[in-house]
């Protein structure tokens, strides 16, 4: 008994560890890059993208849909049902596609109002940057207790950010490519994530 509590202490210390990992990790390329671009694009152009990038996450708030706190849920009480959890995982990624397309929508209708008119391609080729939320499957490690996995995917396209944002990034008009290296970020993040669900656990996708 004492050492099946032990082992469930260890599982959840670990994947609290690397969840952890995974927030500070995050947090220190931002302030990294922040720094950065500050600099490099100067404060007018980098106020733009910060101000840009406020208004795409509450649309990927939206794409979100809580799905990282109650798939997990779902993933665990289904662990053992492989036909259910390929349901349940297909489910979600339909939705959150579905939710993906409703907020590119609602940034072209955005881009009709003066305020936001100048910067509308900018603002959805930052939109794009979610196609790494529709794909990244964090609810799913959480579920699998695998929260290893998806630190090493995130670090990975995290490291991809840096790297070439401090190579090909150095002056204010370089400021659409920083947003498409973005872009390119989340798509290896998203990407990897699906790759390493369908290899390791041998998920199906199917529309439902």
């Amino acid at each position: 008994m004492f050492k099946s509590i032990n082992e469930n202490q260890l599982i959840i210390l670990k994947n609290f560890s690397y969840l952890t990992i995974m927030k500070f990790f995050n947090i220190g390329v931002k302030i990294i890059l922040a720094a950065y671009l500050i600099r490099v694009l100067g404060s007018e152009k980098y106020g733009l993208f910060t101000w840009l990038d406020s208004v795409i996450q509450y649309f990927l708030m939206i794409v979100n849909f809580g799905f990282n706190i109650y798939a997990a849920k779902y993933i665990v009480e289904n662990k053992d049902k492989k036909d259910k959890i390929n349901e349940i995982i297909s489910s979600i990624f339909i939705i959150k596609l579905v939710l993906f397309i409703f907020s590119i929508l609602c940034i072209l209708f955005l881009g009709n109002f003066e305020t936001f008119s100048a910067y509308k391609h900018l603002l959805l080729l930052l939109m794009f940057a979610g196609i790494g939320e529709v794909l990244f499957p964090v609810w799913f490690f959480q579920g699998v207790e695998n929260l290893k996995l998806a630190t090493i995917i995130v670090f990975i396209s995290r490291l991809f950010i840096v790297v070439t944002t401090f190579l090909f990034v150095n002056e204010p008009e370089d400021i659409f490519l920083y947003v498409g290296l973005i872009v390119i970020s989340n798509v290896i993040m998203g990407g990897l994530g699906v790759y390493a669900i369908k290899k390791h656990y041998n998920i199906s996708f199917y529309l439902s």
